[in-house]
């Protein structure tokens, strides 16, 4: 049952990485529904170099996850692959949290169309 998951998980932030990539490469889809906006303008507005290190980062997880499943070598020490898993952890549970005015599941704004 465990490694259905396990796969899915991964393709999800595989796929998360890939629309990152493409909304650096300066595609649109999308961006109004997941950017949050405040009177007309955007209140986070990420450059190319940003969007593409979150791209990297989102993929860096779910090969750490693959990883850790065994589905695929292991290119570094377990205690790495550990200390990396954890950091994921962390770096996940902040952003769900959120900054408590338009992101997390503490935010304060209803302006996002892919929340509402």
């Amino acid at each position: 049952m465990i490694i259905p998951i396990i796969i899915f998980a991964s393709c999800i932030l595989f796929t998360i990485s890939l629309f990152h990539i493409y909304w650096a490469l300066g595609g649109k889809r999308g961006l109004g529904a997941i950017l949050p906006e405040h009177n007309g303008n955007r209140t986070l507005s990420p450059g190319i170099i940003a969007t593409l290190f979150v791209a990297l980062l989102v993929a860096l997880a779910a090969l750490l996850l693959l990883m850790r499943a065994e589905f695929i070598p292991k290119f570094m020490p377990t205690i790495m692959l550990n200390v990396g898993i954890w950091i994921c952890t962390v770096v996940f549970s902040v952003r769900v949290i959120g900054e408590f005015n338009y992101l997390g599941i503490f935010k304060k704004s209803d302006l996002l169309y892919f929340i509402n």
